[in-house]
């Protein structure tokens, strides 16, 4: 007896159709991989935070059977930092040696510049006198911060005392976006 077993594999994805994405495209499902690009504070230019990449991982036959393929990653998406981030990584690290996976994820991370907060003490005078010294903190870009509890009401200098009279210069607390100098007089 001559017996000719027949294998299918389902087919009810078409990943080149985003308007469409689930109905058969001829190809089994088994044999289609997506892999996913993602950037965190930046952008993969006007693909915007995210990059989807398809893959076909069979050759069709002239028979209409497949035969699998091993692939490697093309086309790896290049990214760049928003404003007030550098020095990014992957996460995974992806080239174009990886093989290719289904579902495989890789996310490129920017990290903050650094920034730094000072409060300057000086006097009402024509030198601008230093009478008590500066407070300085590194931060990091976008960072919450309040320098409120640096506003110090008198300061003792040369065994006087001098009280707060005005301030100068950004507001007390909010977003870094920039070094914060705050100067009390």
């Amino acid at each position: 007896a001559n017996i000719v077993k027949v294998y299918y594999a389902l087919d009810e994805k078409d990943p080149d159709d985003p308007e469409n994405p689930n109905k058969p495209d001829g190809v089994p499902d088994k044999y289609q991989a997506v892999v996913t690009y993602t950037v965190v504070n930046g952008t993969f230019g006007d693909d915007g935070e995210q990059v989807t990449q398809y893959y076909e991982l069979a050759a069709q036959n002239d028979n209409g059977t497949w035969t699998p393929e091993a692939k490697t990653l093309s086309d790896i998406p290049e990214p760049t930092a928003n404003t007030g981030y550098e020095n990014g990584s992957w996460n995974p690290v992806p080239t174009e040696s990886t093989e290719v996976e289904d579902g495989a994820e890789y996310t490129y991370t920017y990290v903050a510049e650094a920034r730094t907060l000072t409060v300057n003490y000086i006097m009402d005078d024509e030198e601008g006198t230093v009478i008590h010294n500066q407070y300085n903190r590194t931060t990091a870009y976008d960072a919450e911060y309040d320098l409120s509890g640096q506003i110090l009401t008198k300061v003792v200098y040369n065994r006087k005392t001098y009280v707060l009279d005005s301030m100068a210069g950004g507001a007390v607390s909010g977003t870094v976006k920039d070094n914060v100098v705050i100067t009390l007089v």
